[in-house]
């Protein structure tokens, strides 16, 4: 018999989560399900002027992190997207990647209200 270890990625807008390493930062739900107990290797990629970090709850890894699949099959991943300065575009594509598989997001700044704005 073969079986095969299939990996499958799904990126997905995640605008309450509420315990962000970079608090300007858009962020993205990852969900990376594969057999359990299995190594996935992730890679994110973002257009210039960005920078993409891939937030556990142990670590906070620009670009690249490793994860185990837990028994459950599914690990839950914080992938970050921050804007690296004022002239950087407003928007821009995330790209993550592990095993040939592949999840693509569009990622636009979110701007906050100003709370000493007049209105």
């Amino acid at each position: 018999m073969i079986a095969l270890a299939a990996l499958v990625l799904t990126l997905a807008p995640w605008p309450q989560h509420d315990k962000a390493a970079f608090p300007q930062a858009v962020h993205h739900k990852l969900l990376v399900h594969g057999a359990p107990n299995a190594a996935a290797a992730l890679r994110g990629t973002i257009d210039d002027g960005w920078m993409v970090a891939f937030c556990t709850s142990k670590l906070c890894a620009p670009g690249h992190v490793d994860v185990t699949i837990p028994p459950s099959g599914e690990a839950t991943i914080d992938v970050e997207a921050i804007r690296l300065g004022d002239d950087a575009p407003q928007a821009a594509t995330l790209v993550v990647e592990s095993a040939g598989a592949r999840a693509t997001a569009a990622v636009r700044l979110q701007r906050r209200a100003n709370p000493s704005a007049k209105q």
